[in-house]
Order: structure tokens, then sequence, then C-alpha cells
């Protein structure tokens, strides 16, 4: 009685007649393959860690700030406030009351 073994998957047969040096250089080509891969998200992620984001111009806050006060989200007085902070900072003047005073 002769016994016939049929293979799992179609492929199997295939992949079984792969000599030891195919599978050494489909491994060492995964490897290379991953090893590029994760070298590629290593640098995004660095990158991303080390972008240098530019501070927001006068123009920029007081555009949001505008925003702010049309939504009513801003009363006159703390927009007033807030605009004349932007504008003392703008023209490199410290900003009054803030801090200790001077001896």
């Amino acid at each position: 009685m002769t016994i016939m073994l049929m293979p799992r998957f179609p492929g199997s047969l295939a992949l079984a007649a792969l000599s030891p040096a195919a599978w050494y250089y489909l491994g060492l080509m995964l490897l290379v393959l991953l090893l590029a891969i994760s070298s590629y998200w290593a640098y995004r992620a660095w990158a991303d860690v080390h972008e240098e984001e530019k501070p927001a111009t006068a123009d920029e806050l007081m555009e949001a700030f505008e925003e702010a006060r049309a939504a009513g989200e801003l009363d006159e007085d703390e927009y007033a406030r807030v605009r004349e902070r932007i504008r003392e900072s703008e023209s490199g003047h410290p900003p009054k009351g803030r801090g200790k005073p001077a001896d």
C-alpha cells in the first residue's frame, strides 16, 4: 500500500525544492529590506524631533486674537491689552508691570 502525502499548501513543493543557498539569500534580502525600511523610519522620526519651527510673527498673533475677539472669546479690554503687549514685544521694549520693580 502506497501512501501519498499531499502538501497542505500548493506552493510548498516549490519552497521545498529551494536549495539552502537560495534560502540564505532570501533571508539576507529580507534582512536588508527590513534594515532599509527601519532606517528610513528612524530618519523620519529624527527629523521630526529636530525640526525647528519658526515662532509666530506679530501679524499671525494679531490675526488669531482678532478671530477670537470676533467670536466673542475676548472682550475689548483684554483684546486691547493683548494688542499692546504684542506691539511692545515687536518693538523690543519689555512689557510694563511685569516682574520685580527696578531698584
